[in-house]
């Protein structure tokens, strides 16, 4: 039996407006006051904030009956949605993943068995290795596997970086689309670097792959 890993989850999809709003107001609440715990997250939480703001009030104007609101709302909601999804979740999972007491000071729900049946597979880095352009490194990556798996499908792939600290600040680095070989550049020789890759479908964000430190050369 595979052993299952907490992590933290969205469990909510942009076309529930309402349900992302909370979630939104829940994490920039509780990030708020769990300062130690999540001090610098990837993007400013006036952000946040404001991608919040936007969206609720445009969701307070479809529930009054505005007739032209509701392309806005969509719009404002899947923006916000998408900050969550694509750098919270990531930053949150980075910084405390399997440790479920740290996880829940984030405002997002915890799950010991959070991927929907359709999503892919954790990204699996098979090595680092010097990259082709000097201070570049090269991820390789296993060939990820999804229930939804497609000659076509397509599979976009974030790459988050941090100094090799205990708890580095995660930022993503690269985004692509169905590669297996990821190039990042702009490293500096000598220095200890931590990845981590996630994947995504049409279906949702898997897991974060596991942590893999690097030495630039």
């Amino acid at each position: 039996m595979a052993t299952k890993i907490s992590v933290a989850v969205m469990h909510c999809t942009k076309k529930e407006p309402e349900r992302v709003i909370d979630r939104g107001l829940s994490v920039s609440e509780t990030m708020y006051v769990n300062p130690t715990e999540y001090a610098t997250p990837p993007e400013t939480k006036v952000n946040l904030d404001s991608k919040i703001t936007a969206a609720a009030n445009a969701q307070a104007l479809v529930k009054d009956g505005g007739k032209f609101e509701k392309a806005n709302r969509d719009t404002l909601v899947a923006e916000l949605f998408a900050l969550l999804e694509n750098t919270f979740l990531p930053y949150v999972n980075g910084l405390y993943k399997g440790d479920r007491s740290k996880l829940m000071l984030s405002g997002f729900p915890v799950s010991d068995d959070p991927a929907p049946h359709s999503v892919p597979a954790a990204p699996v880095i098979k090595s680092i290795e010097k990259g082709p352009e000097p201070h570049s490194a090269k991820i390789i990556l296993a060939k990820t596997t999804s229930p939804l798996s497609t000659k076509r499908e397509r599979l976009t792939y974030f790459v988050w970086m941090g100094l090799g600290e205990e708890e580095a600040e995660l930022k993503n680095v690269l985004t692509v689309t169905n590669r297996h070989k990821l190039i990042i550049t702009g490293l500096t020789r000598g220095k200890e670097y931590v990845f981590t890759v996630s994947c995504r479908n049409a279906a949702g964000g898997g897991e974060l792959a596991t942590k893999v430190r690097y030495i630039a050369t």
